[in-house]
């Protein structure tokens, strides 16, 4: 079983993978930041992702077994409607 943190780059997706691998779970990071924080433990897979990507999404192995945890959102409000609409999936 393996935990999928999306979202896992921001400050509270940082703070649970770190408490994950501190328990010795599996744990993947998706995120739509290019690199993975510093600030995470060493130990778990990182996997760019952009969560509005449905065939990029459908890549990712995830199995019946497998925790998802969506903590994507975003980080800036905008005036402009597409990218509210694109972007604001909650």
């Amino acid at each position: 079983m393996k935990y999928f943190i999306f979202g896992g780059n921001g400050f509270v997706g940082r703070y649970l993978a770190n408490a994950l691998l501190e328990r010795n779970e599996k744990v993947v990071v998706c995120d739509l930041h290019p690199t993975l924080d510093e600030r995470v433990t060493k130990g778990c897979e990182y996997r760019q992702t952009d969560i509005r990507d449905k065939q990029q999404l459908s890549t990712i192995p995830i199995s019946v077994d497998d925790i998802i945890i969506n903590l994507a959102a975003n980080q800036y409000h905008t005036k402009v409607p597409v990218i509210e609409e694109t972007t604001s999936l909650a």
